[in-house]
């Protein structure tokens, strides 16, 4: 009801927030998704997020949809919202089953790249004194010459019980960068991991559970 008030021609949103989705659907509101994570196929929402249609609140949330508002909802799909129109931020290179989507709702876009941040904005210093990461530090390695490679755990991965340990990732890093010389790894693990678990830092890395992100994309060289 407070949707159609605003009388919307287009709704915009991420595919994994199910509800703009339930209702432009409902109220035949054309919808445009954004694939932030990877675009899973039929097949894959299946085996990934099958799980879901078991879950009680899932199916409360099934039965008053089609009961309220005629709605058919699949718990699998929750975080799978595809529109007819789904931007994809990859190339179909870094993404197989986007590619082999046969029914013309995927659009590749490319990677969305962040505007380069001038040292010391108010959001970096923020983050710097929540999380102990110096930026700073990270820049004079860089300006020395230094290779600035970011690895992130993300925030899915080892995190729910359906998703596997990131823990031999972790330490595959570790193991292919730990001492290489003029080298800086920055590696965000998660704010879920027990960092008891991490393996010794070698001393060209820097760990935190996280980082500041935009800031760190402007200066990594790799991601």
């Amino acid at each position: 009801e407070q949707v159609q008030a605003f009388s919307p021609e287009l709704v915009i949103s991420d595919a994994m927030y199910p509800w703009s989705n339930v209702v432009a659907q409902s109220l035949l509101i054309p919808i445009i998704t954004s694939c932030s994570s990877t675009f899973f196929s039929n097949e894959g929402i299946d085996a990934m997020m099958g799980f879901l249609r078991d879950i009680d609140y899932q199916k409360d949330c099934q039965r008053i949809l089609n009961e309220k508002y005629s709605f058919d909802f699949d718990p699998a799909t929750v975080y799978c919202n595809y529109s007819e129109f789904t931007i994809v931020w990859t190339t179909e290179d870094f993404d197989e089953a986007a590619k082999a989507d046969t029914t013309g709702k995927v659009r590749f876009f490319g990677p969305s790249f962040p505007p380069l941040l001038e040292a010391g904005t108010s959001d970096e210093h923020f983050e710097e004194d929540y999380l102990g990461v110096d930026m700073d530090a990270i820049r004079e390695r860089k300006a020395k010459g230094d290779t600035i490679i970011y690895s992130s755990m993300g925030t899915v991965c080892g995190q729910f019980s359906c998703t596997p340990d990131t823990l031999p990732v972790i330490q595959s890093v570790v193991t292919a960068f730990g001492g290489k010389e003029n080298t800086t790894v920055v590696l965000a693990y998660g704010q879920n991991f027990d960092k008891k678990r991490l393996p010794e830092c070698p001393n060209n890395f820097i760990m935190a559970y996280r980082v500041p992100q935009i800031t760190m994309l402007s200066i990594a060289d790799v991601f």
